[in-house]
């Protein structure tokens, strides 16, 4: 089993676990938290911000460009001002796991998926591989 599919699998024993600014633990965690427990149960230490977690491994996907998307990469997302905003951990292809109020969700990049987020796919601007 890869280092991603490790940290997927570690992300998604969160799912429903509340949104808490600044959390790191069941009780609670925000969107970097979240990408943070999911690679630490791979045995990867990533940056504690989103913002420095998008200098980590290399960019394997753009906005409109998400099909080749593998279990672990961290996918980042921007608001309207281009301002970088929220992470996200893949379970591979369209769906991603991440802490947005009110929980840990699956969302997914595809408008054929029905776990469609148009706001999340308007937002997406890149994704990358942490590791092989």
């Amino acid at each position: 089993i890869s280092p991603g599919h490790v940290a997927a699998l570690a992300a998604a024993e969160y799912m429903g676990v509340p949104y808490v600014f600044g959390g790191r633990s069941r009780l609670g965690l925000d969107c970097s938290g979240l990408t943070g427990v999911a690679w630490a149960a791979a045995g990867v230490t990533l940056p504690r911000d989103a913002n420095q977690q998008t200098q980590v491994g290399r960019l394997v996907g753009v906005r409109g460009k998400w099909q080749g998307l593998m279990p672990g990469d961290l996918l980042f997302f921007i608001d309207k001002t281009g301002r970088l905003i929220h992470a996200g951990v893949s379970i591979g292809g369209s769906r991603f796991l991440h802490a947005s109020p009110p929980e840990v969700q699956v969302n997914s990049l595809d408008p054929a998926d029905p776990l469609y987020s148009k706001t999340w796919a308007e937002a997406f601007v890149q994704a990358r591989r942490v590791a092989e």
